[in-house]
């Protein structure tokens, strides 16, 4: 029983994974930018597991908020955070429970601009429980999205840590990477607010990998 409940417990991650690829590809949508973004997310969500104590269940979600998150483009650019809530809540997506699919939906809502709020109606019905997930997905999004501000994939993590008060992000840099960093600055506080910790980016040019660990060019987001 045990083994069967767990294969269960994978398909329906498996099927939620795939109900989020079909809303995504539903608009023909260039899957390059959300398929970059959640896997630097899920990178972050791995590093972090000793500080938020989330599962699978919720790493998984955050990847599909992730791949889902700039959707609401296709109907404005400036509100689209707002649009994606709705179009997430609004679709046909039966392998989420409803309080899976509230998560997904406030977690890519929250993906830039407001922190979340009591007074928003969605957020605010949700359990206490629930909003904690809900910030700790949205602050990792919001700096995975920054990460790949210019949509090329410049930036690729290697790894990431705690370090006193700051959050270590090591990797490697395949271009001029001034957007992602502009956009880490501006989008870095929600995970600073929720987290407690400031995010340091540390690069080196994907050419010059091989160089020597003092060389590295350091620079605090």
């Amino acid at each position: 029983m045990p083994g069967k409940a767990m294969m269960s417990y994978y398909e329906k991650i498996q099927r939620q994974c795939l109900d989020a690829w079909s809303l995504l590809l539903r608009y023909e949508v260039d899957p390059a930018h959300p398929v970059q973004v959640s896997r630097l997310a899920t990178q972050l969500f791995d590093s972090l597991i000793p500080v938020h104590h989330l599962g699978l269940l919720e790493r998984n979600l955050l990847e599909c908020a992730a791949l889902l998150h700039d959707l609401g483009m296709l109907i404005s650019e400036k509100r689209h955070h707002k649009h994606i809530m709705r179009m997430i809540l609004n679709a046909d997506m039966p392998s989420f429970e409803e309080r899976e699919k509230q998560i997904v939906a406030n977690a890519a809502r929250y993906h830039r601009r407001s922190f979340p709020k009591q007074k928003h109606r969605e957020f605010g019905e949700m359990e206490e429980t629930d909003q904690q997930t809900v910030r700790v997905l949205a602050s990792i999004l919001r700096v995975a999205d920054a990460l790949d501000k210019s949509g090329e994939g410049i930036i690729e993590i290697e790894d990431c840590f705690l370090e006193e008060r700051d959050f270590v992000i090591r990797g490697q840099n395949r271009g001029p990477y001034e957007r992602e960093l502009k956009a880490l600055e501006k989008k870095k506080d929600l995970f600073v607010f929720t987290f407690g910790v400031d995010v340091k980016l540390i690069l080196q040019p994907a050419a010059e990998a091989d160089i020597p660990q003092n060389h590295l060019l350091r620079i605090t987001a």
